[in-house]
């Protein structure tokens, strides 16, 4: 006889080996056990259809198991059973490398998402998005079917940005003209807009962001009601402060792309506009040659507040690099942007202002590409010293260190440079 099993789980982390619980599960009672032949198949399902929500799934789990006619008083499936939920290596999942699950171990706890998340998924699903006319990819605004006026919606709740139809992208409906070449290839748009949500941590107010997948892969950000972007108001509304906040956050993501349609603006007051930055899409490059709309402001020429060097000095960049490789940002690109970070640190401690530590950072040629290319002569000259194998056996974290004090020597020799000069 065949038997059919369908077990539902509360969110768990996409590295979890589900071909070991399945044994696992399955083991809990001898004689379903040895009588069974296992033929497994697994898909995962989300509440909000095909879905999955920043790292975590909703899975449902689907297999069949061929078994031999067994006594009616056998248990086939207990869930009391179901004791832990075991985590491993992605990859080795990925390879369906079996492992033991351990016993007794705690249940993972599900993640606590956002409804709006939820929500918009499921109308991504229905289809109630509309394709933004600006820009050269598939952006799609993310509203609520139920409130419109005539046939426009009305509640935008959030921004959807399809991978597969990111510039250069198969399936972008801009259709790639044959002249377009895209700054950074397609594919990785989407983890650079939740790499910069997680960098930002609320500094700046990247708006919410989170890698989504269904029937298609992207990223979903969190909508914000604006009146318009940087454009639409003179430059000496904006305070310093604000103005500061997004400098230093563009120089620690190397933004390729801070142009005045992605710099919205939220009017505060008569006298004054708060700046809202989004669309990361074309942050931490691996070639370093950064745009900034706001380097020649009058507000980069003057001096950081007090909480704006407290809060670049607190900046633990080891802890983010490792963050953003979790992320899905590429070891080059993390090495990059962890430089322009230390970078930016040194460079405030010495009292360079803010157009002056942007300056180092855009053009082609500029001073941290020669950071960079001299740190990367040193980092081989070490590591030939100590042993050819020597960074193979290292960890990522002791590697990054490595590379933060060969760079912060080389910085400090830049930057005397400067000064003396």
């Amino acid at each position: 006889m065949d038997i059919h099993i369908k077990l539902e789980f509360p969110s768990i982390p996409s590295g979890i080996n589900l071909v070991g619980l399945v044994d696992y599960i399955l083991s809990a009672n001898p004689d379903f056990h040895y009588f069974a032949q296992t033929e497994v198949n697994f898909r995962f399902n989300c509440d909000v259809s095909l879905f999955r929500c920043g790292s975590f799934y909703w899975p449902v789990l689907s297999f069949t198991r061929k078994c031999m006619p067994c006594s009616e008083s056998t248990t086939l499936l207990d869930v009391k059973y179901i004791q832990s939920l075991f985590f491993q290596n992605p990859e080795n999942y990925r390879l369906n490398i079996k492992q033991d699950l351990p016993v007794n171990s705690e249940m993972s706890k599900p993640i606590d998402l956002p409804q709006w998340v939820r929500d918009d998924c499921l109308s991504i699903k229905n289809g109630d998005m509309k394709l933004c006319k600006s820009g050269v990819g598939g952006t799609y605004f993310v509203y609520d079917p139920t409130i419109t006026n005539g046939n426009e919606p009305q509640n935008m709740s959030s921004v959807f940005k399809p991978i597969d139809e990111e510039p250069g992208g198969p399936n972008n409906p801009k259709q790639n003209p044959p002249s377009f070449i895209p700054m950074m290839e397609w594919g990785g748009g989407a983890y650079r807009e939740v790499a910069a949500y997680k960098l930002d941590k609320g500094f700046v107010g990247v708006p919410e962001t989170y890698f989504v997948e269904g029937t298609k892969k992207g990223s979903l950000q969190k909508f914000v009601k604006n009146d318009g972007d940087c454009s639409d108001v003179g430059a000496n509304k904006f305070s310093i402060e604000d103005v500061h906040r997004i400098g230093i956050f563009d120089i620690r993501v190397l933004n390729m792309d801070r142009n005045d349609e992605n710099l919205l603006v939220q009017k505060s007051s008569d006298k004054e506009w708060k700046l809202i930055p989004i669309d990361h899409t074309y942050a931490f490059p691996k070639q370093v040659n950064s745009y900034f709309n706001w380097q020649y402001w009058n507000q980069t020429k003057k001096p950081f507040s007090n909480s704006n060097l407290d809060y670049i000095s607190s900046i633990n960049s080891i802890e983010d690099a490792l963050m953003l490789l979790e992320t899905g940002i590429d070891e080059e690109s993390v090495r990059n942007v962890t430089g322009s970070t230390l970078l930016l640190q040194k460079s405030v401690n010495k009292g360079f202002n803010l157009f002056e530590i942007a300056s180092m950072v855009t053009g082609k040629e500029n001073d941290l590409v020669k950071i960079l290319s001299r740190t990367k002569e040193k980092e081989d000259e070490y590591y030939l010293k100590v042993g050819g194998d020597s960074k193979k056996e290292k960890t990522m974290r002791e590697k990054l260190n490595i590379f933060k004090n060969i760079t912060e020597a080389v910085i400090d020799d830049v930057l005397q440079n400067k000064l003396s000069s």
